[in-house]
């Protein structure tokens, strides 16, 4: 009864696919998609050649089934497990970002947390104004040192000899090798009572001061309205002997 209902699907199928009423419409959609068009026929010859084989040749229609299902089961029930598996996974990261975001919201409420959120906000204020303080620190002692070299640059320029010179030998003996050898002769502070300049006397205006330089150390010798008659004078106050 099976087989002969089968011969009649057989038959009415190729009838169907004999008519020319179905050519037309296939030739209709061909023009539509090639690829679908292709892939419908072959669908419909191994349809065709199953029915064929399930009505005249039982057994080997079922041994190809029974071909068919070893190779498509193994390969459906690794896709199977490996599907298992990753909803598995999904959900296990699902509940733990889940339990994170709990935690985080709990953690907001804490006042250990609030605090220690505080103080860490401080430290990092306080860790760029201390920067700032720094290069604030280190532009100003670039500022004085250039300015300090100006000034020893200056001071070296306008001094002609090294050692201690006489403010009143200075402005009398504009020579430099005069004042080299008046330095020489007469200058040193184990004989400057034998100075010749005794009575040498040089105006000195108001406010003005002689910056001298003995072994890199910078002094002043202020002097006022009066004048300078004694180089002696000079020599014992920087010596402090006077």
């Amino acid at each position: 009864m099976a087989v002969s209902n089968l011969t009649e699907i057989y038959m009415l199928k190729k009838n169907l696919l004999d008519s020319p009423n179905y050519s037309s419409t296939l030739q209709g959609f061909r023009h539509l998609d090639p690829e679908k068009d292709y892939k419908v026929r072959r669908i419909t010859s191994l349809v065709n050649e199953s029915i064929h084989i399930a009505a005249n040749e039982p057994s080997l229609g079922l041994y190809r089934i029974q071909e068919h299902v070893k190779r498509t089961l193994p390969h459906l029930v690794k896709r199977k497990k490996e599907l298992s598996s990753i909803n598995t996974r999904i959900q296990d990261a699902s509940y733990d970002l889940g339990l994170s975001l709990e935690v985080i919201e709990s953690i907001s409420q804490i006042k250990h947390f609030t605090r220690i959120k505080e103080a860490l906000q401080n430290a990092i204020s306080y860790k760029i104004k201390l920067n700032e303080y720094r290069e604030q620190e280190k532009a100003r002692q670039e500022f004085e040192l250039k300015n300090a070299r100006s000034v020893n640059k200056s001071i070296s320029q306008n001094e002609p000899a090294e050692g201690f010179i006489c403010p009143v030998c200075y402005f009398a003996l504009l020579n430099q090798e005069e004042l080299f050898k008046h330095w020489e002769s007469n200058h040193n502070l184990d004989n400057c009572e034998n100075d010749v300049f005794h009575e040498l006397e040089v105006p000195v205006e108001d406010g003005n001061n002689f910056v001298l330089n003995q072994d890199n150390d910078m002094t002043v010798i202020e002097m006022g309205h009066s004048s300078v008659s004694e180089c002696i004078d000079v020599v014992y106050e920087l010596s402090g002997q006077k």
